[in-house]
């Protein structure tokens, strides 16, 4: 299994398709600087969308075993807040799972913490015929986070990793093609 390694988002934008409060300065979650995302919610936030990342270097034929997801985040209301996050496909669609367990993203602490969602083996819930290298590699393809109460949130970076491998067949096309030249 191959990795893209941890990718910063190429775009951080808000999405009012949900909730109440909009993400302040959400471009900022593409780099790891002391700007952030921020959204002091009164009820509950609208989507937080980093996307655009540049995953080129996963070759033709590769299929998808994982999906990693981190960010640098805080929490300013005093109390613990669990940040939702569920990936969006190529036409900027919600699909798979969304992550809520607390390992996954409960937001604690004035401090920056790095949090993580999914895992080098987890698809989020997406059939591996729907997680393909074009939806990966499209600039659409990205990850909303968002929370439904009344908290203070702020986002400094969000990284993607993307797991892959070429299957073993695919492998065997390949080296007979070489051994018949």
């Amino acid at each position: 299994m191959s990795s893209t390694g941890n990718v910063f988002a190429g775009t951080g934008e808000n999405n009012a398709g949900i909730g109440a409060t909009l993400w302040s300065t959400p471009g900022n979650v593409t780099a790891d600087d002391a700007s952030d995302a921020t959204c002091a919610a009164g009820a509950s936030s609208q989507y937080l969308v980093a996307r655009n990342f540049n995953f080129s270097s996963i070759p033709a034929g590769a299929l998808i075993d994982g999906i990693l997801v981190r960010i640098s985040a805080s929490e300013h209301s005093a109390s613990t807040e669990a940040l939702r996050a569920q990936l969006q496909d190529a036409s900027g669609t919600l699909f798979g799972s969304s992550k809520t367990a607390s390992n996954e993203g409960n937001i604690s602490g004035t401090t920056k913490a790095v949090y993580t969602y999914g895992s080098a083996r987890d698809r989020w819930g997406v059939a591996t015929s729907l997680l393909t290298r074009a939806v990966v590699q499209d600039a659409d393809f990205g990850v909303r986070f968002w929370f439904v109460t009344a908290h203070d949130v702020r986002i400094n970076y969000v990284t993607m990793a993307v797991d892959w491998r070429i299957p073993l067949e695919a492998i065997a096309r390949k080296q007979n093609r070489l051994l018949k030249m």
